[in-house]
C-alpha cells in the first residue's frame, strides 16, 4: 500500500538548535522597544484614571454636602469644630503614625454628617493620586496602608481663622453663599500639611498657611466649588506646583515667593467682602 500524502512529523532532538546569541539580542532589543514605546503611555494612562476618579470623588462628596443642606433647614456642616452648633464635616486628624485613624476607614470616616449622603464610600475621602502611606501591624504583620482621607474643606465654611472675619463673609448655610461658582469647597491638601478637615488660606497678604497639593500631573490638584463643579486646577509657581509631595511635615504659613500668583488665585475663589 502506497503512503498517504500526509506523513506524521516527530520531534528529534538531534535536529534541534537553541537560539543563538545574536537572536536572542534581537529579541531583547525587540522587547525594550516595545517597553519604551508603551512606557509613556501606560503612565499616561494611570493618570488621566486618576484625574477622572479624582474629579469623580469631589463631585460626590459636594453633591453630600449639597443634600446634608437641603435635608437640614439649609444649614452647612463646618471645616472645623466651632461654636455655631453644626456639626464637623469629618472628625479627627491625619498624619504619619501607625494610629489606626490613619490608615482604617472605620475609625472616622463614619462619623461624617455627610457618610450616608456620600454612599458610606471611604474612597471619596480620598484622591487616588495621593501617594501618602503608614506602615502599621495588622493581623500581626506590618503593612504599608494608604491613608484614608487627603481632602480638607474650606475655612469660609466655620469661623475662617484666616480671614478678616469684619471684612470678608463665611458661611453657615448654603443661601448666604454669595458666588457659590466662585468659591470653593473641597480640596487635594498636601500630604505634609493636611491634619484636620480643614484648609486655610489668606487673602490680604502672599503668604501660603494650608498647602494643596501638586500630585496631580504637571503640579496640579483637585478642587471643587459650592456650585457643584470640580476641576483639576495647575499650580504656576514653584513653592506650590514643585514642592516634593514625599515630605512628611511641611513648615506651614510661609512667604508665597513666586506662588504668589496661585494665592490669589485662591484668594478669588474663596469669599467675597461683606
Amino acid at each position: 500500500m502506497k503512503p498517504g500524502p500526509f506523513r506524521t512529523h516527530v520531534w528529534d532532538p538531534r535536529r534541534s538548535h537553541a537560539f543563538t546569541l545574536i537572536e536572542l539580542i534581537v529579541v531583547l532589543g525587540v522587547l525594550l522597544l516595545l517597553a519604551l514605546t508603551l512606557a509613556p503611555g501606560m503612565a499616561s494612562a494611570r493618570y488621566d484614571g486618576h484625574r477622572v476618579q479624582c474629579l469623580k470623588n469631589l463631585a460626590q462628596m459636594t453633591s453630600a454636602w449639597r443634600m446634608y443642606a437641603d435635608d437640614n433647614n439649609d444649614r452647612l456642616v463646618v471645616s472645623r469644630a466651632s461654636s455655631t452648633g453644626s456639626p464637623i464635616w469629618v472628625p479627627g486628624d491625619v498624619d504619619f503614625t501607625s494610629a489606626s485613624y490613619n490608615w482604617d476607614p472605620n475609625q472616622n470616616l463614619p462619623k461624617s454628617p455627610l457618610w450616608t449622603y456620600c454612599g458610606k464610600s471611604a474612597a471619596v475621602f480620598r484622591c487616588p493620586a495621593d501617594p501618602a502611606t503608614v506602615s502599621a501591624t495588622v493581623n500581626g504583620k506590618i503593612r504599608t496602608l494608604p491613608r484614608v482621607r487627603s481632602i480638607s474643606m474650606s475655612h469660609v465654611f466655620g469661623q475662617g481663622s484666616w480671614l478678616p472675619s469684619s471684612s470678608w463673609r463665611t458661611y453657615t448655610r448654603a443661601g448666604q453663599i454669595v458666588a457659590p461658582a466662585k468659591t470653593f469647597l473641597f480640596i487635594d491638601e498636601h500630604p505634609g500639611s493636611i491634619q484636620d478637615g480643614e484648609f486655610a488660606n489668606t487673602l490680604d497678604t502672599a503668604r501660603i498657611i494650608d498647602f494643596p497639593a501638586n500630585y496631580h500631573r504637571d503640579g496640579a490638584a483637585g478642587i471643587s466649588f459650592a456650585d457643584g463643579r470640580a476641576e483639576i486646577h495647575r499650580w504656576q509657581g514653584s513653592q506650590i506646583r514643585l514642592v516634593p509631595y514625599d515630605i512628611r511635615a511641611l513648615a506651614l504659613n510661609v512667604s508665597a515667593l513666586d506662588s504668589a500668583v496661585d494665592v490669589a488665585w485662591l484668594a478669588g475663589n474663596t469669599t467675597v467682602p461683606r
